[in-house]
């Protein structure tokens, strides 16, 4: 399948790929065959993916998955037939990890994502695709019964957008899924200026725009966010095995916060 995607949609496929790579090449903290096996079924131009390669910095490609999968598992341990979403879903495979055969599942992306989302990874009875932005709050209308509780899950998606639009997109969630959890990786100022010169490396065609000093600074917003926690990237990651200029990457990344994963309540 042709793959031929600008802007901010063109970055499900870095992701994606490193991945792939990785499961290739043995790593032990996530296999994703999915990810191989989509990769393989793909006509996309990697070249830039790979011009933009830094082996010091591929732990974090596999860190972000693993610590959603994590949140995403300790929240269906309480809720099994709970409802996940995944905002900005690309060709994200978590599903395909994290499934315990009950719960509801619901990939959102935009409708030329979707489209290429369901020729690779086809729908099935607890997992469907919604066409849509997620500034769209007609999604959650989508979702149908919500009763056995609701985790929004977002990897690599939300710090593409201002500070106002995400404001806007936190209180229609605390208007329309009260008491949902929410799981997204946020960056700090400086994590938005590594981060953008990583993209421009890999000709990604998208720049960050939203950096978060500080976890608290979401609920200043007064849009009905609380028990904000904030996970290290690379927490309970064993560093046994790994080369010291990786160690000292994760070390770095982990002091500074300059990428984490935020977990919260709206």
């Amino acid at each position: 399948m042709d793959i031929d995607l600008v802007g901010v949609p063109q970055t499900l496929m870095l992701p994606l790929y490193r991945r792939a790579q990785l499961t290739r090449a043995g790593n032990p903290i996530l296999t994703d065959r999915l990810a191989v096996e989509l990769v393989s079924r793909v006509r996309y131009d990697f070249g830039a993916i790979e011009r933009s390669y830094r082996p010091v910095r591929d732990l974090a490609w596999v860190a972000r998955p693993l610590q959603l999968d994590r949140l995403v598992q300790r929240f269906l341990h309480t809720h099994p037939r709970g409802t996940v979403v995944n905002l900005g879903a690309g060709l994200d495979t978590s599903f395909s990890r994290v499934d315990n055969g009950s719960l509801r599942w619901f990939d959102l992306d935009l409708p030329q994502v979707v489209e290429i989302r369901r020729a690779l990874i086809p729908e099935t009875e607890r997992s469907r695709c919604i066409a849509r932005s997620l500034f769209d709050p007609s999604w959650m209308g989508e979702l149908g019964d919500t009763k056995d509780g609701v985790c929004v899950i977002s990897a690599g998606v939300l710090f593409y957008f201002s500070p106002a639009e995400l404001r806007r997109f936190f209180g229609d969630l605390h208007q329309r899924l009260s008491g949902a959890e929410v799981v997204f990786d946020a960056v700090t100022p400086f994590g938005l200026k590594y981060t953008n010169k990583m993209m421009d490396d890999a000709s990604a065609g998208a720049r960050l725009q939203w950096a978060l000093a500080d976890p608290k600074e979401l609920q200043r917003w007064g849009v009905g966010i609380s028990r904000v926690e904030r996970i290290a990237l690379f927490h309970g990651i064993p560093r046994s095995g790994v080369p010291l200029k990786t160690r000292w990457f994760m070390f770095f990344t982990d002091t500074s916060k300059a990428s984490s994963i935020i977990h919260c309540r709206v």
